[in-house]
């Protein structure tokens, strides 16, 4: 993987960005209910949105697709690449959401990636 986990440690949510915390929220529920190799978040430091990558024979679409169904709102990432030239992600907002619908919906999030590996999508 190109990209590593972050832990708390590298995401300052005392600093005056006001999305730090909700990002270190994201960060952790990530690395808590989806295993590492299947996907990564990208690491960064503003911002309302997140990528999440994907293992590299995941289709982004499909997964996508599979979450929007589940009731998440994300989006794919290799649609906005080139032709042949995308990398699977997902794009994840993270902008007025409560912890706890952060944790139940990355949670649902890893269920779907975990379905889609599964089956091969």
């Amino acid at each position: 993987w190109a990209w590593h986990s972050l832990t708390e440690e590298t995401v300052d949510a005392a600093t005056a960005d006001p999305a730090a915390f909700e990002r270190r929220v994201l960060i952790e529920a990530i690395n808590t209910h989806i295993p590492a190799d299947l996907a990564v978040v990208q690491p960064c430091d503003q911002g309302m949105h997140m990528v999440l990558w994907l293992r590299k024979d995941l289709d982004d679409v499909r997964v996508a697709q599979c979450a929007n169904e589940a009731g998440l709102a994300l989006r794919a990432v290799s649609p906005m690449y080139a032709p042949g030239h995308g990398e699977p992600g997902l794009v994840l907002g993270l902008g007025g959401y409560h912890d706890r619908q952060v944790q139940q919906a990355v949670k649902r999030l890893g269920e779907v990636i975990l379905a889609c590996a599964g089956s091969g999508a």
